[in-house]
């Protein structure tokens, strides 16, 4: 009798093989259901508290879900996120919210590499608003300390999508408030796709205003096409345009972009940029920005800088404690007054009305002072916040009381100290030769300049004052050294020693040069002087001793007189006493002048005789052979900037053989 089929048995007469098959099927039935029914949201904690552990910071978030799961490409929802801040913030308070984020994962490759290859075909994000500010110990929100990861292939990102993001940054130290809008443009039929931002608010305590769009986020890893780049900032006066494609974004290499800078001052880029320029007028620069061998570039630029042109290419090394500004520029035409910054004066005319805010400023405060020299304190963190190597060239100078022909100067800058050599200036045939050192490593500067003049042609320093057209040679050296953070403390605490020697040319055309055309009219009309009268010679040897200049000789030797000067000029409050004299070489009427007095400031100085009774003829004569004495130790220095054979030589030998 056949056995009977088991009360137990699920299918009535099937194999073992089907039967396990059935239950296998049942239970996947069985999860998949689960699957779909499943609330996700139960694992919400989990998910916060691994977000929360990898961000050091807390993360919370209103619902989390999984949809999508049998497409092959799940995605992962969470709402409601929230991110606080670091500990030292107020307790509550959010660096960010995003309301919805959206992440979707290709299951194949991440089952088939056991979970090493991530493929995200997208990721969106759904109005992202971030607070980015400093903490009360200083330190920005937006600064994450993420943990280490293994060495891997990074994920795979297909698409980033941004939906109306919006970022307040605040940061004292920048003296910046500004928000940023950003958001995606999906891409269409031919059209890869975008990145969209905008900026408004104060940057360095200054109105900015920005527009950026660029290629699409994840083009940026795409080296086969150029990633686009329209860039657009106003800040305060400065404006900053770059247009054009980078190959390589991720590197910056590869870039054909054109970068327009134009402002009020070119030291207003320092806290844009990080250049720590000088003080400028007024400006335009364009040319072409890359990126390579460890610099960014700016290569083959061109525009004006004031007045006066400038051209040339510039480079800038990111370094650990500060970058190296590497340049090589040259202008054709430069203006003296464009310079003044340099020196820390008010650079340009004052009257334009690009010029920045500051500039003006120190126009006016320059126009109501009654000194001479400029007392606006070098900025010492800019001095030292770079390294410098920078050639300069210039064709051709334009200045109203010193035409210069030519400039040629190498700069340096290492940790603070600043060496200025050569600084040579062309004049008609001579040259003024300076060296110049500068120790800003401390909190006053000590300055050292060293400067020659070599044969330079008086005739083409008289070019400037279009009435009179003097001849001769002009040679000597100065030496100031002296302690200060502007100019004007320099001289005032200044060491050191002028000797200036002239043959040929005329008394008028030398007061001229030196004091202007009303003065040097005025001087000659008391003297008694005709104003085309020669010169045979001068003299002039002073001493610097703590601001106080002396003189040791002054003589001009001229066919008429010898013309004889004392006295003293105080570099501490800028004031002037002088007195001028002269000994006539024959007997006129109009040789018994009085002495001359030069007094007051010397920015303004007054001239006027001297009160006291005339000096007898007998009396200058004295004079000039107490202030001659010693000429004879000033032949070497005369040769050297006269050259031999002048008859200032000559002159000092005959007084010395007396």
């Amino acid at each position: 009798m056949p056995e009977d089929t088991p009360a137990t048995s699920l299918i009535p007469g099937a194999t073992p093989l089907l039967r396990v098959s059935f239950l296998v099927g049942t239970l996947a039935a069985a999860l998949l259901i689960l699957i779909l029914i499943w609330d996700w949201n139960w694992f919400r904690p989990m998910v916060e508290r691994k977000a929360s552990a990898e961000l050091g910071r807390t993360v919370t978030m209103s619902h989390f879900d999984i949809k999508d799961i049998l497409g092959g490409t799940p995605a992962v929802v969470a709402d409601g996120i929230k991110i606080g801040n670091p500990p030292d913030f107020p307790t509550g308070s959010q660096f960010g919210s995003i309301d919805r984020l959206t992440v979707r994962v290709r299951l194949m490759p991440l089952i088939g590499s056991w979970g090493k290859d991530l493929v995200v075909p997208e990721i969106a994000i759904d109005r992202p608003v971030g607070d980015l500010r400093a903490g009360p110990s200083g330190s920005p929100n937006w600064s994450f300390v993420l943990p280490q990861r293994s060495s891997g292939p990074p994920p795979e990102i297909d698409e980033l999508i941004i939906n109306d993001g919006d970022f307040q940054i605040n940061d004292p130290r920048l003296k910046a408030n500004f928000r940023v809008l950003v958001h995606t443009v999906q891409p269409t039929q031919g059209n890869r796709g975008s990145l969209v931002a905008s900026a408004r608010g104060v940057y360095a305590d200054q109105p900015i205003s920005a527009e950026f769009v660029g290629g699409a986020i994840m083009a940026l890893r795409d080296r086969g096409e150029p990633y686009p780049i329209d860039f657009h900032a106003v800040n305060g006066a400065t404006r900053i345009s770059l247009v054009g494609t980078v190959r390589d974004p991720m590197k910056f290499a590869g870039a054909n972009l054109e970068l327009v800078l134009r402002g009020g001052d070119l030291a207003d880029l320092y806290p844009i940029l990080g250049l720590p320029l000088a003080q400028t007028p007024p400006y335009t620069l364009r040319g072409h920005l890359d990126y390579g061998a460890g610099a960014f570039r700016f290569d083959n630029f061109a525009g004006t800088v004031g007045q006066s042109d400038l051209e040339g290419n510039l480079s800038v090394k990111p370094g650990a404690e500060r970058p190296l500004i590497t340049a090589d520029l040259s202008s054709r035409l430069v203006v003296m007054s464009d310079l003044a910054g340099f020196i820390g004066g008010a650079p340009g005319t004052g009257v334009s009305a690009s010029e920045s805010s500051t500039v003006r400023a120190e126009h006016v405060e320059e126009a109501r002072s009654s000194n001479l020299f400029p007392d606006i304190p070098l900025n010492l963190p800019r001095i030292r916040a770079a390294d410098f190597d920078v050639r300069y060239r210039g064709a051709h100078f334009e200045n109203k009381s010193i035409p210069l022909d030519n400039i040629s100067t190498t700069l340096k800058i290492r940790s603070g100290e600043v060496l200025v050599n050569p600084l040579d200036f062309g004049v008609g045939t001579g040259t003024i030769a300076a060296v110049i050192s500068l120790d800003a490593r401390g909190s006053v500067i000590h300055l050292r300049s060293d400067v020659d003049f070599r044969r330079v042609d008086f005739r083409r320093l008289m070019q400037s004052t279009k009435v009179f057209h003097g001849a001769g040679v002009i040679g000597g050296r100065a030496v100031i050294e002296g302690v200060g953070n502007s100019l004007a403390q320099v001289l005032a605490n200044g060491n050191g020693s002028l000797r200036l020697y002239m043959t040929g040319g005329n008394v008028s055309d030398l007061l001229v040069d030196l004091a202007g055309l009303d003065f040097g009219r005025s001087v000659m009309s008391l003297l008694g002087i005709p104003e085309n009268t020669d010169i045979n010679c001068m003299i002039t040897e002073f001493g610097l001793e703590d601001g106080l200049v002396t003189t040791r000789h002054l003589l001009i030797d001229t066919k008429e007189a010898d013309i004889i000067g004392k006295g003293t000029i105080n570099l501490r409050n800028e004031t002037i006493n002088y007195q001028i004299t002269q000994d006539p070489k024959h007997f006129s009427i109009l040789a018994f002048h009085a002495p001359i007095d030069v007094t007051g400031l010397l920015k303004k100085p007054s001239i006027g005789l001297e009160p006291k009774p005339l000096l007898e003829r007998g009396g200058a004569a004295v004079v000039l052979g107490v202030l001659t004495a010693g000429l004879a130790a000033l032949i070497p220095t005369i040769q050297l900037g006269l050259g031999s054979g002048n008859s200032c030589s000559t002159l000092v030998q005959a007084v010395a053989g007396k």
